[in-house]
């Protein structure tokens, strides 16, 4: 009855319905009167003509005689028994047809049991789980109790009367148990109570009665199941059989149960390549694709609409399902995702919009329902949501102001977007609240209480699009505002509206520690940051310092208000504009004079003594860098000879925080962990910054170090390919500049720099090519993948020359290429280089070109070299050619020199022998397209560690004949040293060793 008024509306728009005929009117309630009367007068105000008549009416006014069943007709196989509605959640809503042959063998699909079946029959009948809660009931002699109501109003309270021994049960049911669980707790806990102690009392007395008290068997399916819901519903009845099967309307069979593909009724089934979502059956570590499958009782079609029925079936008979199926072996597929379901926003990201909103559902009992809403050209999500007004009127009190509301319901999808790991994107940046739920009455829900999603978006797209139009003028509005400088609010407040702008994350806490990347940000979204902080301010405030460990709203305010003061005396960085002038893409080795960089009493009062032969106290930076924390050993174990100290400069809040940082960057290998610890005595740690002037050291420090340290090994640096110069320059030139400073204070030091072999782009190669080929004065820097980085090592290698020229520090310059994961110690890679992304997705993905490099003249592999070192390798050789001392400057291309054919298509090969198949794909264009594709559809985490984000290098075949820069300095150098006497070449074992080591970074599951 509940349903009449639509039909009244119904026969309004349609005038081809002539008569409705309400079947379950009863004259005893209120309600079902209401809704009469309700439906008569829509009739009236619509001016249909079609005729409204109770059931009862009808049959008093029939033929009273007995009815006589029509006679049985030959050949009735295939006609037309029962139209069952399907995918009304995801699509228009269709009739499925089910011939007399599929209603007849129905009764038929079940099997006995040795107990009485008492179910409880609540899901509509024009749906395949309503009918089969009937069939299979009443096939094995049991018990079908009905709902008293049709909107479920009083489901739990029949199933206490009914107490059944079978559910047959859509998630949405066991999601409503779980809410009441979840708010029971929550108002006992009101009371202070323990939380464990409250959840063992409420989910003891739920088991004793709240779905009846004998229950068997429940089963699950029509959708996935969370595995938050999954675990509550096995904790709350231990005894009972659980069991999720999967199927559809269409297969007219559960096609798994408990992820097992079932035979009968499956004949076949197969997953297809979805690439425009990047599923693939080639995918790693498990085929992708969408299920397809092949029943013994399947539908022919949808009634009176070929369009759809063609699309339901390949041409060779396989139902299409619309799902997304992982095949974890033969037979055994999960769940993955709904085809349609499946959002790619602005960005790339794929946004899986249902369940983001089940797990906010799940996650948090003030949000009864949420409907997640996204657009292709947005690169953000925002919704509906209905809130739990029980628990909302608890917390804030009753008649709170829609104001209230929303803000605790934006706390709330804040903390259940960071408590479910989702990533910035699938956390909706903003809502409308609704607080009438969605309902079947409403048309927002299915029968069988699914969202209706073209329903939702056909009640809320306008507002939602509006939403997204006020959003970005809000931003828009809020820029102005900032770069205006009419606003008068303070630093701290400016930077955390501008933070807001540039990651759309409101509300900020303006005391919270949280930095850059922890609130979602990048390296390109710390550019981002720096431009509007130097728009707003006009100060320059360096990326490095955006996306240090130790950055926050408060310290960039801070640096920002020490730019701003340039009182007497106040120690001001450099700036990239300073330097070279704002927007500068022309840089000249004379823009880099060292007068820009040093404070002149410094210069006046430069030591003029040489340093020691031998290093007594050695200043390391970078440290817990990947090769700084391997130079941290190898100086600890030489100043453990000597009695000597390593200080090692490390970001940090404060030197314990230090060196608990270096402490992690060494741990996981117990061999490495205890030669670390043997080393300690001999390590001091201090808190500094390289971006920071003077080190971001307080005076006392800086002294101390000026007086004591001998050497200063500077490995570290801001290390992004993707960044410019610009963004580099703060940490990378400034602050190599600020160790020329101190190398020159108090006592001269030796300075081991380590560069990169990117350099060699900017030499003179008019004499040779080599190492003493000179830096070029002037070079161009554009928007190429790694220029920004060279051309910060090319500035440094500038400043130190020039350092070595004017006052005498002793120099050695390593520029390394590749450095690759430790030879021995276990988990030592650099996971976010780009060899070791490289590997990963390779792997991952099980695509590899037929060759990285240009081909032969014959069309095959050419012969062809990798340029790279293990990292252990590296390290031995700067600190023995370092121990070698002198009064110079020299230069080592620290490169593996050998033409041996080993390249990355013999790497691709040494991953086959480890057990990890590859498709070799023809052409390298085609392998790039499809490697990408393949990589922007992986799950978050093994995404933002695939290549996807650093494929530009990967775009073009490498040159097979590119001529390596000469290091025949580095060569005779490592032959003469502890290290020597050979520089190591690459080899299977080792890259196995390698790939062993993605695994103990959790990285990789099989192979």
């Amino acid at each position: 009855m509940s349903d009449l008024l639509h039909a009244a509306q119904y026969a309004g728009t349609f005038p081809s319905i002539r008569s409705i005929i309400a079947f379950e009117y009863d004259d005893r309630f209120d309600d079902d009167r209401d809704h009469l009367a309700a439906a008569r007068a829509e009739l009236r105000r619509n001016g249909s003509a079609a005729e409204l008549t109770l059931l009862h009416d009808l049959i008093a006014q029939g033929d009273p005689d007995a009815f006589t069943p029509l006679p049985v007709e030959p050949h009735t196989a295939e006609r037309l028994a029962v139209l069952v509605h399907s995918s009304g959640s995801t699509g228009s809503p269709k009739g499925a047809m089910f011939p007399d042959r599929l209603a007849s063998v129905q009764f038929g699909m079940v099997g006995r049991v040795a107990i009485p079946v008492v179910r409880l029959c609540f899901a509509a009948l024009n749906h395949q789980m309503g009918r089969s809660q009937v069939h299979s009931t009443l096939a094995r002699g049991g018990t079908c109790y009905f709902t008293a109501r049709a909107d479920m109003s009083t489901l739990f309270e029949d199933m206490q009367l009914t107490r059944p021994t079978e559910f047959s049960l859509f998630p949405r049911i066991l999601d409503m148990v779980h809410r009441h669980f979840l708010t029971a707790v929550a108002h006992r806990c009101a009371a202070g109570r323990d939380i464990d102690e409250v959840k063992a009392e409420v989910m003891a007395e739920m088991r004793a009665g709240f779905m009846g008290d004998r229950i068997v068997t429940i089963v699950t399916s029509s959708a996935p199941l969370t595995k938050e819901v999954e675990q509550f519903t096995r904790a709350l009845y231990p005894d009972v059989a659980f069991v999720e099967a999967y199927g559809n309307t269409e297969s007219n069979a559960s096609v798994t149960v408990r992820n097992r593909v079932q035979r009968p009724p499956v004949i076949d089934y197969r997953l297809l390549d979805v690439p425009e979502l990047g599923y693939f059956g080639t995918d790693k570590p498990y085929p992708r694709g969408e299920l397809v499958a092949k029943t013994e009782n399947a539908v022919p079609g949808y009634f009176k609409n070929p369009a759809a029925s063609a699309q339901l079936l390949t041409d060779d008979g396989f139902i299409r399902t619309g799902d997304i199926m992982e095949e974890h072996g033969p037979d055994h597929l999960v769940f993955i995702d709904r085809r349609n379901d499946v959002m790619k926003l602005a960005q790339g990201e794929f946004v899986t919009c249902g369940a983001v909103g089940t797990t906010f559902e799940n996650g948090s009992d003030l949000i009864l329902q949420i409907y997640v809403y996204g657009n292709g050209a947005r690169s953000y999500l925002v919704a509906i949501v209905v809130p739990n007004m029980v628990l909302v009127d608890a917390a804030l009190g009753s008649g709170a102001s829609p104001e209230a509301v929303k803000a605790l319901l934006r706390s709330e999808i804040k903390r259940t977007g960071a408590d479910a790991g989702l990533r910035s994107f699938e956390i909706p940046r903003d809502f409308l609240v609704e607080y009438e739920p969605f309902s079947h009455a409403n048309g927002l829900l299915s029968s069988i209480e699914k969202k209706m999603r073209p329903n939702l978006q056909r009640r809320y797209g306008d507002a939602l699009e509006q939403l997204y139009t006020d959003l970005e003028q809000r931003q828009h509005d809020e820029l102005m505002a900032l770069r205006s400088g009419s606003s008068g609010d303070d630093v701290v407040t400016k930077v955390s509206k501008a933070l807001a702008v540039c990651i759309g994350v409101h509300d900020l806490d303006l005391t919270s520690p949280h930095g850059f990347a922890a609130l979602g940000g990048d390296s390109l979204g710390a550019a981002e940051f720096a431009a509007l902080l130097h728009d707003v301010f006009g100060v320059e405030v360096p990326v490095s310092a955006i996306l240090s460990p130790t950055g926050s709203i408060a310290r960039w305010s801070a640096q920002i208000e020490r730019s701003l003061a340039i009182r007497e005396g106040d120690a001001v960085a450099p700036t990239f504009a300073g330097i070279h002038g704002r927007g500068a893409r022309t840089l000249r080795a004379d823009h880099l004079a060292l007068e820009h960089f040093l404070d002149p009493a410094v210069v006046a009062a430069a030591a003029s003594d040489n340093p020691p032969q031998q290093s007594r106290h050695v200043l390391l930076t970078g440290s817990t860098g990947f090769l700084g924390r391997f130079l941290a050993i190898e100086w600890l174990e030489r100043m453990e000879k000597v009695g000597g100290t390593v200080t090692c400069l490390v970001r940090a809040a404060d030197p314990d925080a230090g060196r608990r940082r270096l402490t992690a960057a060494l741990a996981g290998d117990p061999e490495l962990e205890a030669r670390f610890e043997r080393l300690t005595a001999h390590l001091y740690v201090v808190a500094g910054d390289m971006a920071e002037p003077h080190l971001g050291l307080d005076d006392a420090t800086y002294k101390r170090l000026a007086d004591s340290v001998d050497r200063i090994v500077h490995p570290g640096a801001l290390v992004n390919h993707i960044l410019d110069y610009e963004h580099l320059f703060g940490p990378n030139v400034a602050g190599t500049a600020d160790l020329i400073s101190l190398a020159i204070t108090g006592r001269r030091k030796r300075i081991d720099f380590v560069s990169s072999l990117a350099v060699t782009a900017f030499l003179d190669r008019s004499q040779g090519y080599d190492e003493d080929s000179p830096l070029l004065p002037e070079i161009e820097v554009g928007g190429a993948y790694n220029v920004g980085y060279a051309a910060s090592k090319w500035a440094g290698e500038i400043l130190l020359q020039k350092a070595h020229e004017q006052f005498g520090v002793p120099v050695n310059v390593f520029r390394g290429d590749m450095m690759l994961p430790h030879t021995r110690y276990v988990g030592q890679i650099n996971v976010p280089d780009i060899f070791i992304r490289m590997l990963f997705s390779l792997i991952t993905t099980g695509l590899a070109p037929h060759s990285f490099y240009e081909l032969a003249p014959d069309g095959g592999r050419a012969r062809a070299h990798y340029d790279g070192l293990p990292v252990d390798f590296i390290a031995a050789s700067v600190a023995d050619l370092g121990e070698h001392s002198h009064d110079g400057y020299h230069v080592y291309n620290t490169i593996n020199h050998h033409d041996d054919g080993l390249s990355l298509d013999s790497m691709v090969d040494w991953i086959e022998s480890a057990g990890f198949p590859m498709t070799r794909v023809a052409t390298h264009t085609d392998w790039v397209e499809q490697f990408e594709l393949r990589l922007k559809a992986l799950p978050e985490r093994q995404r933002v560690q695939s290549s996807v984000l650093v494929l530009d290098p990967w775009r073009r075949p490498f040159k097979s004949s590119w001529r390596n820069v000469g290091s025949a300095r580095y060569i005779a150098a490592v032959a003469a040293a502890p290290c020597g006497p050979e520089i190591p070449q690459l080899s299977e074992a080792y890259l196995h060793k390698c790939i062993r080591d993605l695994r103990t970074h959790d990285l990789l599951t099989t192979g």
